[in-house]
């Protein structure tokens, strides 16, 4: 065999070696806990105006735990769960405001994971000019 086969040969193995080993130290860093809206915004015609959505909320945690559910708009659990890694749940909201979710371990209240559904709106305020009329 040539120098030249053996040397693209080498290469080769030992770039298909770190790939390997990429992959597995990949593989073993702990899951991060996740929480997703979809979707993630929530459109209303004008800016003060409610905004209606019917919003999935998933989420994924590296263990099962006792979690509860909780966003802005109240002050009690929107659902809690026993002893889940994971789970997925449709709500209907309305507000005209952004809203704030967090999933918090129910026994010790520590913050597992947080998302936001922001309101946008397709028309702004406008400021109305005041004009003086005499009739």
């Amino acid at each position: 065999m040539s120098g030249k086969f053996m040397f693209t040969l080498r290469c080769l193995l030992v770039c298909i070696s770190l790939l390997t080993f990429s992959q597995a130290s990949a593989s073993n860093q702990p899951m991060q806990n996740i929480l997703i809206l979809s979707p993630s915004k929530c459109i209303a015609i004008s800016e003060g105006r409610d905004c209606y959505a019917d919003i999935q909320i998933s989420w994924t945690l590296d263990a099962a735990k006792d979690v509860c559910l909780f966003s802005d708009l109240e002050s009690t659990p929107l659902k809690c769960w026993n002893s889940k890694a994971s789970a997925k749940e449709t709500f209907e909201l309305v507000s005209n405001s952004s809203i704030h979710f967090r999933l918090l371990d129910t026994n010790n209240d520590e913050l597992l994971a947080e998302s936001t559904l922001k309101v946008t709106w397709i028309y702004k305020k406008q400021q109305r000019k005041r004009r003086w009329r005499v009739f």
